[in-house]
């Protein structure tokens, strides 16, 4: 069964990869340089976001054990559920596809904590107990 540290690790790497293939691909976009096939990547904004990224994650992977302590093998229930699961890689899903409202940087934070987050349940879903639909 995943403990603490193995939430925290796979959430830090998830979240980190997330935001560090947002702000890449970002740059790779970016209108300026659409038309000289040329791009200077920003390596102090990618690795700062990768940092960011491995925080973000590492709280996301941990927060569904502290806002459902594993106090009994039944513990699993809303914040481990499929309902959020799903809720969650389709706000990874709509973030990614640019079709998002939320602006700003807050959104840009969002992005890593729900990738810690959902991976965290994913790695959930992997056990004997699995994940409940909800309860």
């Amino acid at each position: 069964m995943p403990n603490r540290e193995f939430h925290m690790t796979l959430g830090a790497v998830t979240g980190s990869l997330f935001f560090a293939v947002e702000e890449l691909l970002s740059q790779i976009n970016n209108e300026e340089h659409k038309d000289d096939n040329k791009f200077n990547i920003s390596w102090e904004s990618l690795i700062f976001k990768a940092i960011l990224g491995v925080f973000l994650g590492s709280i996301g992977g941990i927060l569904p054990d502290l806002l459902e302590p594993a106090r009994d093998p039944n513990h699993r229930s809303f914040f481990h559920s499929w309902l959020l699961l799903l809720s969650m890689l389709l706000v990874i899903a709509f973030k990614i596809s640019k079709k998002s409202t939320l602006k700003g940087f807050l959104s840009h934070l969002f992005l890593p904590f729900t990738a810690g987050y959902s991976s965290h349940l994913l790695a959930d879903m992997t056990t004997a107990k699995g994940l409940p639909a909800i309860k």
